[in-house]
């Protein structure tokens, strides 16, 4: 057993080698061709490069997108749609070992739990929640999480959501925590 998995350990490693010369277009039908392929085509460096976009029509399978292994290493999501953000698309994000980067236009996160929004924003470099009808709750538990220690989130925007509640020294700490706030 064991020389067999040394064979197919170097097999797998020669495949590699040449799948980093393919266009990134055939990658997907590389994937297909059987599950030695498959594994090691599936490798979280091979698809970096992804930018991930979710809308109304592929939010219901976004969780399990997410936490496929092939995307583990997929840094942005954008989310763009006028209508509510599931609870399951939310905690597929707070997962996600590699996002750096989240951006939510439009969207609806008035019933997402405060403390789930706190975690997404906790481990992201920039974070976009324009338009997106938060609640003093939902803001007051990101601002939270943004200042305590070890938070990475460097820009935040927050644009045409209702602040006017928000304690004036609250809004202060955090623009003076981060690069960049809109």
């Amino acid at each position: 057993m064991a020389i067999i998995n040394t064979l197919l350990g170097r097999r797998a490693g020669v495949l590699e080698l040449v799948f980093r010369l393919l266009p990134l277009r055939d990658m997907k039908n590389v994937v297909l061709v059987c599950h030695l392929w498959r594994e090691v085509g599936e490798a979280p460096s091979f698809w970096a490069w992804v930018r991930m976009t979710v809308t109304g029509e592929n939010m219901s399978t976004m969780p399990e997108r997410l936490d496929s292994r092939r995307m583990r290493a997929v840094r942005e999501v954008r989310m763009r749609w006028r209508e509510e953000v599931s609870e399951e698309v939310m905690e597929a994000v707070a997962r996600h070992p590699g996002l750096r980067l989240v951006e939510m236009c439009g969207a609806n996160l008035s019933s997402v739990d405060a403390g789930l929004l706190a975690r997404v924003v906790d481990k992201l470099e920039e974070v976009s929640f324009l338009d997106t009808e938060l609640t003093v709750k939902q803001v007051e538990a990101v601002m939270a999480a943004i200042r305590a220690e070890g938070c990475l989130v460097k820009k935040l925007n927050i644009s045409f959501n209702n602040l006017s509640t928000v304690e004036p020294r609250l809004l202060a700490r955090l623009v003076n925590r981060l690069e960049e706030v809109r």
